[in-house]
């Protein structure tokens, strides 16, 4: 053999740098021929590659001489992934010592699709309690009033919540008073709740235990509600999605198999696009099904919820045998387009159960679900409803239930929810037996208008049947800027007659008020002798945003027709203690005179260690505080997850109610012309029921200030490091340095040869926030 060919067949040692796609994991000791490479340290070369499913079967692979030569076996959506077994391949770069591994998908775990939990560990104890009154009145009615209670409390996972209430029509009465422990995904429950129950019966009121599935505490669980969307990327790189053309969300990942943030896209069913850009420049186009719902389970997971206690008795009523219920569900999803749940309610004297599919598609979710009884009981619900994504747009509820003995299939709910409640009772307790309800709308979006046609009907054996069809429509006949002309008009057959109105409504709208005037016909259904009767409507709405440190709405109202005139008037205040509104209306006509008038307020308090706090801003179950020190003449806007929820001052506090379950990023932005210095930076914070988080910012006025440093003997000092409370700085070679730092702040220096001194800043001696300062002395 020629020594030249010799030379090629042998293999040499060389140290190479190992590359997993455009991702270097170190130097390793490798032999090298010419059509293969050989790893000396395989196990040490597997433990540097990250997202590894197997170790050992890659350590294996690792072990054995890899191919350099062979072309790999691609297809565009992995990159190299064979058709058979996983496998590992190599490209090697003599010139530059570089190995690169390219790694079948089937090998590699999921980026972002481990379970991420909202922290929890360290939350002191805290409670948020919402109090809310109401006052009502006038047009000989008497005086109603009803106050409200909602109390949560809790530590991270651990909470109780409490709804109680005191009207003049029911005294006072606890509503639920539960008990909740989240554990990761389950939920463990005890006390007096609300148990889920069958869609076609409804839910029971219980004292008893339960236990559920909840993605509450996932910090995900935005995500978590729509399909996943998992792709290979060979590379670093840029992945777009859009929705019907429209770019809805654009982030770069990592080499891998990569869990894509689908929490921008909207709930629905539709088709999206993935146009992906490599940091090589390669880019390729990838289409997917996307499902995305709260209401439905999670892709890949089955959500149940089981119930166990006694049913709760009214207040007053006889006293007797408590009747024992229990009460289970679950939910799944098969594929992509299909879903499955399945409820039981189960007493002494009947046991109840429904099963429905769901099917998902780009137009259109429909449902279907069937009930039945182990005492013969029948029922059915079919839903129909459009995705949105074109100009039609339609929904459908159908149900029927059929009880043998016409009582209700579930001994009945004794719960009543105070006034609203008692005016729905008679519709309440016929749902509990047999019914027969539908609702329908259809309506189609026009470039200037809209038609549509809704219907109702409701009816039972007992009460016969109410109903309500028929159709609309709206037409813009003139739109310039602020000011729109529009035509409208609705029919609708009811069974205690037709119900007729058309007419014509100009608007005048601008950024804190607006003007609306009405002019048309109308025919009521009451009375088959009513004939049509003009009508004459004039409306105007004020929005104030600082009013005495919080905002106002205000509002008028004037409708005269054939029968009667009314007046209202409408007012309503929000502000850092809470919000309160107001109502007047006042009737003249044929059917007699009256003022009736209606007051509302509520707030909240936040418990905490450090006290207690009044008022918030909105209503909710979690509160986030934030404190400035320092700089009352300056200004703040709140911004909570980029968007801006408030302003405070200065040595004042802003509290905002906010959702539980929810990790927020918040953070600070000074509107002010003068030199602010405060902690810029993203702070999150996770909250839970009852969740008082407190946050707290110093603020400070500073100055941009010039000068140079010197010694003792008058010589500057050069190329020295300076730092000054949060401010850092630095001398040239000629001694001279610029800081942005407060009055009177002392510098810290430290020298090139090492030494050090102290300065104290001068108080500031100019109006403007740019100061020169001439010579400051430094001390040893």
């Amino acid at each position: 053999m020629p020594a030249d060919f010799a030379a090629l067949a042998a293999t040499d040692q060389a140290v190479v740098d190992v590359y997993v796609a455009d991702r270097r994991i170190g130097q390793f000791a490798a032999e090298v021929a010419a059509a293969n490479v050989r790893l000396l340290t395989p196990q040490a070369v597997a433990a540097a590659i990250p997202d590894l499913i197997d170790r050992a079967a890659v350590t294996a692979m690792l072990d054995q001489p890899l191919s350099i030569g062979a072309p790999a076996r691609c297809v565009d959506r992995s990159g190299c992934v064979a058709k058979d077994e996983p496998r590992i391949v190599a490209r090697y770069d003599a010139a530059a010592f570089r190995l690169t591994l390219a790694l079948d998908p089937r090998l590699l775990v999921v980026r972002g699709e481990s379970a991420r939990y909202l922290e929890d560990e360290a939350d002191p104890l805290s409670a948020v309690d919402t109090l809310g009154v109401a006052v009502a009145g006038g047009g000989g009615l008497g005086t109603a009033y009803a106050f409200r209670n909602r109390l949560v409390a809790g530590t991270g996972p651990v909470h109780l919540l409490s709804d109680a209430s005191l009207s003049s029509w029911d005294g006072g009465r606890v509503d639920t008073l539960t008990a909740e422990v989240d554990r990761r995904d389950i939920r463990l429950r005890g006390g007096m709740f609300y148990a889920p129950g069958v869609d076609l019966v409804g839910r029971r009121r219980i004292v008893g235990v339960g236990v559920a599935t909840q993605f509450d505490t996932r910090a995900d669980r935005v995500a978590l509600s729509g399909t996943p969307l998992i792709v290979f990327l060979a590379q670093r790189s840029r992945v777009d999605l859009y929705v019907q053309g429209r770019l809805v969300s654009s982030q770069t990942y990592d080499g891998g198999n990569q869990s894509l943030d689908t929490s921008a896209l909207a709930d629905g069913s539709y088709p999206i696009e993935l146009r992906i850009q490599e940091a090589g420049g390669a880019n390729r186009v990838e289409q997917r099904f996307f499902t995305k719902s709260a209401a439905l389970a999670p892709a890949g997971r089955i959500v149940f919820d089981a119930q166990l206690g006694f049913l709760t008795r009214e207040r007053g009523a006889p006293a007797g045998e408590r009747i024992a219920i229990a009460t289970g569900g679950a939910r799944g999803r098969i594929g992509s387009h299909v879903a499955w749940d399945a409820t039981l309610m189960a007493t002494r004297t009947n046991s109840v159960g429904e099963g429905g599919l769901s099917l998902l598609t780009a137009a259109a979710q429909a449902r279907v679900a069937i009930l039945a009884s182990s005492r013969g009981d029948r029922g059915v619900v079919a839903q129909l409803t459009s995705s949105g994504a074109s100009s039609l747009s339609y929904s459908l509820d159908l149900r029927h239930v059929s009880s043998v003995t016409g009582s209700a299939l579930v001994t009945a709910s004794e719960t009543n929810d105070a006034v609203a409640a008692q005016l729905m009772r008679p519709r309440a307790d016929a749902m509990q037996s047999s019914y027969t309800q539908l609702l329908g709308s259809l309506s189609y979006s026009l470039p200037r208008g809209q038609i549509g046609l809704s219907a109702f009907l409701f009816g039972t054996p007992a009460r016969g049947t109410t109903y309500s069809f028929g159709p609309s429509g709206r037409w813009s006949v003139f739109q310039r800027d602020r000011l729109q002309l529009s035509l409208a008009g609705q029919y609708a057959r009811t069974q205690r007659g037709e119900a007729v109105s058309f007419g014509l409504q100009l608007q005048l709208l601008g950024p804190r008020a607006a003007l609306t005037t009405a002019i048309g016909v109308q025919r009521s259904g009451a009375n088959a002798d009513d004939g049509v009767s003009p009508v004459i409507e004039a409306a105007a709405s004020l929005h104030r945003d600082d009013v005495l440190g919080g905002a106002v709405d205000a509002g008028a109202l004037m409708q005269r027709g054939a029968r009667a005139t009314v007046l209202q008037l409408t007012g309503e205040r929000r502000s850092s203690l809470g919000v309160a509104a107001a109502s007047l209306t006042g009737r003249t006509g044929a059917a007699g005179s009256g003022m009736q008038y209606g007051l509302t307020a509520q707030t909240s308090f936040g418990v905490t260690g450090r006290g207690i706090g009044v008022g918030a801003q909105g209503q909710n179950d979690s509160l986030i505080v934030v404190a400035v020190a320092g700089a009352p003449s300056v200004t703040f806007e709140l911004l909570v997850d980029d968007a801006v929820r408030g302003t405070v001052r200065g040595g004042q506090k802003l509290t905002l109610a906010v959702q539980p379950y929810r990790r927020y990023r918040v953070r600070l932005r000074a509107v002010a012309a003068e030199l602010i210095a405060f902690d810029t930076q993203t702070r999150t914070v996770d909250v839970f029921p009852g969740s008082v988080a407190a946050l707290d910012w110093t603020a400070k006025a500073v100055h941009a200030m010039f000068g140079r440093l010197v010694d003792a003997s008058g010589r500057p000092i050069a190329d020295a490091d300076i730092t000054a409370d949060d401010a850092v700085a630095a001398t040239d070679t000629n001694g001279f340095f610029q800081i942005q730092a407060p009055a009177y702040a002392r510098l810290t220096v430290r020298s090139g040869a090492g030494q050090t001194c102290t300065a104290r800043l001068p108080g500031a001696r100019s109006a403007t926030s740019y100061i020169r300062l001439g010579d400051v002395l430094c001390q040893h």
